[in-house]
């Protein structure tokens, strides 16, 4: 993903959660299709959805990722991966062909002679809701929604090699704060 281009006019829709504001913007994934993106305008807290989360696009460009544009980026920027996560992976949920829900993987304990991983995930539950650095996978799907998605999510791994998404969440986070606001 990239930034928004500096003097970008809002695109043609707004949108309303609540009491939060979102501008829509137009950007590109890294292959150079376009994605539609949201801005908040009156982020108190900081307002962003789950795919910004795992995407890392708000912490890197201050933007939220809707699924349509997700499901872009995800065929640009990622490749799918069956087994095996590891830290800076996603996961998706899905719910008749909807997008419904993504995290970001931050370990994974593959135990040798069995098909069993343990996974915790960084997680954004909701758009005003506080982020989750380190629960289990299990506890990344709301409770409401236990057997209505796919209970397995699938992974996806970021192309090439870049370390930074590698990076466990605390030190993004980190390296986020020091950045000013317009720069992300």
């Amino acid at each position: 993903m990239k930034p928004i281009p500096a003097g970008a006019p809002v695109f043609a829709r707004s949108i309303e959660y609540g009491s939060i504001h979102f501008e829509t913007y137009k950007t590109q994934t890294d292959k150079g299709r376009t994605i539609e993106v949201g801005v908040p305008v009156n982020p108190k807290p900081p307002a962003y959805w789950c795919h910004a989360h795992s995407s890392l696009s708000y912490h890197l460009f201050g933007y939220s990722v809707p699924a349509e544009s997700l499901k872009l980026v995800l065929e640009d920027e990622y490749e799918e991966v069956s087994k095996k996560p590891e830290r800076g992976d996603i996961v998706v949920w899905w719910q008749d062909e909807k997008w419904k829900h993504s995290a970001r993987i931050e370990s994974a304990v593959h135990h040798f002679g069995s098909a069993s991983t343990d996974v915790l995930v960084s997680n954004k539950p909701g758009l005003a809701l506080p982020l989750q650095t380190r629960i289990p996978i299990a506890d990344a799907i709301p409770k409401d929604q236990v057997g209505k998605w796919v209970r397995m999510g699938k992974y996806f791994r970021r192309k090439g090699n870049d370390p930074f998404f590698k990076k466990p969440i605390d030190e993004i986070l980190a390296w986020a704060k020091q950045r000013p606001a317009a720069t992300r």
